[in-house]
Parts: structure tokens; sequence; C-alpha cells
């Protein structure tokens, strides 16, 4: 059987396509992304007419691409692109109406729920942090003895910092201060539970996989789904002071990216500040297959 998953995020709106056999056994086999940049259609609080109109764009383009592929098992789901916005309900009711599909809004708690039960396809989390630095939000879930003990979504992410700091492509040190300071208080304001026993950071989501991937690239790591607390300072430190060998590292890995990795960065380096977190692991599953185990496979 064939399950269609699209996720539509604050930065990009991405669907993938999964083959499960009669064992239960997932694969993915086609992956497709776009950056839509939902998070900057948002004025006063509110989605525009022109951010609704491109989600339709995108949406229609995706389910032609299944309608194709003769796939029917779907479901479209929505996170802090439209749960932050106070027009969510109208811009839901607009976006179901042109594209023939219900969408999911899923809150801030079940997308961390969500991403847990995905990275644990990857990892048998004991004790640690799960982190998926999204474009609109961030979700932070605390394991303690494989169970989830602690889980919020906190209304920031790399577009949204991006859109209130910076006014240029690279943000410069006053405005990477004032973003961090924020994090950091809504950290503190959070209560995130600190674990005494948990050195490790688990991340999902597409700002830890690019941040993965420049890590390997600049340090000459083996893989790019493990590095250290002080690479990821360094990886920081490095485009912010946009040193040459980082920048074309940027453009080379991650170009959609050049202009949130940097408040990603600043949000994961004071994630790793608060816990006490000395590793980084990365896991390229999350809340898509999250979804899937627990919405779509629990059908049959």
């Amino acid at each position: 059987m064939k399950y269609t998953v699209i996720d539509v995020g604050a930065n990009t709106i991405r669907m993938n396509i999964y083959l499960v056999d009669d064992e239960g056994a997932v694969r993915s086999v086609l992956s497709k992304k776009v950056v839509a940049g939902l998070a900057t259609y948002v004025e006063d609080g509110r989605m525009t007419q022109k951010g609704a109109d491109k989600l339709v764009r995108v949406l229609q383009s995706f389910i032609a691409i299944c309608g194709a592929l003769n796939l029917g098992q779907m479901v479209i789901f929505a996170t802090a692109s439209l749960r932050n916005t106070e027009n969510s309900a109208e811009v839901l009711d607009y976006v179901e109406s042109r594209v023939g599909r219900e969408i999911c809004l899923i809150s801030g708690p079940d997308e961390a729920h969500y991403g847990f039960l995905g990275l644990s396809e990857d990892y048998d989390v004991k004790d640690g942090y799960i982190v998926d630095i999204g474009g609109g939000s961030t979700e932070i879930t605390v394991i303690q003895d494989r169970g989830i003990i602690y889980a919020t979504s906190l209304s920031f992410g790399s577009l949204s910092l991006y859109k209130q700091y910076c006014a240029e492509i690279f943000p410069g040190h006053q405005a990477a201060l004032k973003m961090g300071n924020y994090v950091r208080k809504q950290l503190q304001k959070a209560k995130i539970p600190q674990l005494k026993n948990a050195t490790t950071l688990y991340g999902l989501g597409g700002s830890m996989r690019a941040a993965g991937n420049l890590s390997q690239e600049l340090f000459g790591l083996p893989l790019n789904t493990q590095f250290s607390s002080k690479q990821a300072q360094k990886l920081c430190a490095s485009i912010l002071n946009t040193k040459p060998k980082a920048i074309r590292t940027l453009l080379q890995v991650a170009p959609e990216r050049v202009h949130t990795i940097t408040p990603g960065l600043l949000i994961l380096q004071e994630i790793l500040r608060y816990t006490g977190c000395q590793e980084i692991r990365i896991s390229d599953k999350g809340i898509r297959e999250g979804i899937l185990k627990n919405t779509l496979l629990a059908q049959i």
C-alpha cells in the first residue's frame, strides 16, 4: 500500500509518499518540497490572501502528482504555519474548498508527540531532549526512562525570528544578540525540565538536518547525523561572521536556507546552553512518519 503525507510548515511544504509492505515495514519512495515561506505572508497576525493562494497552488500541484500515481490514502496537516495565525479557520476553509481535501491543524503538543514517534524509528531514546526547529515554531520534548515527561511548542522558529529581527540576508551581531536574548527568555519562561543525566539532544526537521549537513562538510565529519555542541557553536559563529568557507559551504549544501540558517542555529545554541547537552544526533524521520504511524497505519 502507498500512503501520502503532506506537511504544511511555516517555511517549507513537504510531500512524502511511503510504501508499506504486508508486515508493516515503511519505506519512503518519493519526497518533494517547496520552500513557500508561508510565515512571511503573515501580517498583523493574519495570513494574507496572497499566502493562502500560494498554499492552494502548492497543494494542488502535490495532489495532481498523487492523482497521476493513483494514490488514495492521504493526510494533509498544518503546524505553526496556520496554528499561530488569527484567521486560521478562515484560511483553512478557503484552502480546503479549492483543493478538495481536508487539512488537519495539529496542536503544539501533538506536533511534539508525532515527532517523538517518528524519531523513535531511528533512535531508542532513554533520556534526552528531542528538538524540532521549524520555520514558525520550535518543539521541545523531554524524554525520561523512555517516556515523555514534558512537551511544548514555542511560538518562534527560524523564519519567524528572521522576519522579526533581520533586515539583511545575514543578521548582524546586534540582531543575533537580540534573537539569542529572546530565545533564552522564552526557554526560561517555558520552565523546561533540566535532566541531570541527559547529554544528548536529538534533532529532527529541516533546520537540524541542514546543521548536520553543514557540520559534516565544514568539519570533515564521517556522518551528517552526529556532531558536538562545540561544533554547533563554531558553525553558528562562522556563518554569523560570514566566514568565506562557511558561506560557500552553506550555498553548496543548503542554499534555500541562506536566510534562516543563522536564526535556526541561534535557537539550537540557546537550547544546548539551557539543557547542557554535549552532542547532537539527527534523524531524517520526524513528524511526517509519526503522523503516518498514528493516523494512516492505525486505520489498517
